[in-house]
């Protein structure tokens, strides 16, 4: 294949007046990476395809657009497979683009987003949704998506892999690693001539990746880490082979990326698009126990919450607790967000007591806070 309508050679790395095929697999960054999109492109210059989403436009509607139209996009992005290019006009050259993750983390990110959106909170376990229709995307995914070849579930050949690489090397300007964001912004800087600016992190699970895994490990359920591991056996190859080859095209492309990224981070610290926020509440207080929920919005890190009791020594305690409580604060119940700090029985709490809480990782105080210890509590 090439990525010219005329039949033009595919493998320089930038191409004039090229449109751009960003391939969005979910749970990669993909939404994060949109808006970026946009701020550099503006929104007349590009088509979002999302297939089922009444907001944007569908594979068969852009594919049915004049020619003009389609034409004029310099950027497609969303979920669709490689391929894709032969909707556009092919009057102009075309190059592809993506974002790639950890097999295990974006399908326990995934499991989140199907809990707390399309199965509003009351997601089967995931054996069940494995085998069910929504099984699919747990499944290679990311090799479906950049080989452009279908298969049925758990039926993926290993001429998809071979496939999947053959068209990152021949049509890919932009390979990006969602576990080195920053750094693959870097990279799209130089590979796609993108602004480095501010950003706004968009559209990430309630639910921590990282310890949604830990719990897989720690209990019975390590069976479905087992089971994610067999059925993402090609995605782990590609992606551990997609981000040898990213860390080598960084160095040569961008080789003061290190400098760079200092430079950035410092930026992103100082900015108010970026700045890392927290959200959290303290529920009523016992006597014998102060608890709530914090979380960094935006951001896939677990926090500390900083509890002060006037009169007593400031105690921080992790938000990683996964409590059923939680729902009645509008958090899902999946969120391993929550905190609890024990009161041993000679520093119990007592009635008018005050108790601040603050998030220890930006400092901001948690949205109720302080709360004071109430008469019905003590009694």
């Amino acid at each position: 294949m090439n990525g010219r309508g005329d039949g033009g050679d595919v493998h320089s790395p930038r191409v004039a007046d090229a449109q751009l095929v960003f391939l969005h697999v979910p749970k990669t960054a993909g939404t994060t990476i949109r808006g970026i999109a946009y701020a550099h492109y503006g929104e007349a210059r590009i088509a979002p395809i999302y297939p089922g989403e009444s907001m944007y436009l569908g594979i068969e509607e852009f594919a049915s657009l004049p020619e003009a139209l389609r034409d004029r996009a310099d950027l497609v992005i969303g979920h669709v497979m490689f391929g894709f290019h032969r909707h556009l006009s092919g009057k102009r050259p075309f190059r592809y683009a993506t974002m790639l993750r950890d097999p295990i983390r974006r399908c326990a990110s995934l499991y989140d987003h199907f809990a707390s959106i399309q199965f509003h909170g009351a997601a089967p376990a995931l054996p069940g949704l494995l085998e069910g229709p929504e099984g699919i995307q747990f499944n290679n995914h990311q090799t479906r998506t950049l080989s452009g070849m279908p298969a049925p579930l758990g039926k993926c050949p290993r001429a998809m892999l071979d496939k999947a690489k053959e068209n990152i090397e021949q049509a890919f300007v932009f390979l990006g690693i969602t576990e080195l964001f920053e750094e693959s912004l870097l990279l799209a800087g130089a590979a796609l001539g993108w602004p480095l600016r501010p950003y706004e992190t968009r559209n990430v699970s309630a639910q921590n990746p990282g310890w949604r895994l830990h719990q897989m490990t720690e209990t019975a359920e390590k069976t479905n880490l087992d089971r994610l591991e067999e059925m993402n056996s090609l995605d782990r190859e590609l992606y551990d082979y997609a981000r040898g080859r990213f860390l080598a095209q960084l160095q040569s492309t961008v080789p003061d990326w290190q400098v760079q990224l200092v430079n950035f981070r410092q930026r992103l610290a100082n900015s108010p698009v970026s700045a890392m926020r927290a959200v959290g509440s303290l529920a009523p207080l016992q006597p014998n126990r102060v608890a709530g929920w914090s979380k960094l919005v935006g951001r896939d890190l677990p926090t500390r919450v900083r509890i002060e009791i006037a009169g007593r020594q400031p105690q921080t305690v992790p938000a990683l607790l996964k409590r059923d409580d939680l729902r009645a604060a509008s958090v899902h119940f999946a969120s391993a967000c929550g905190f609890v700090l024990d009161l041993p029985a000679d520093a119990t709490l007592r009635q008018g007591d005050r108790v601040r809480a603050f998030n220890a990782d930006t400092g901001q105080e948690l949205g109720n806070s302080p709360r004071i210890l109430e008469e019905e509590a003590v009694a």
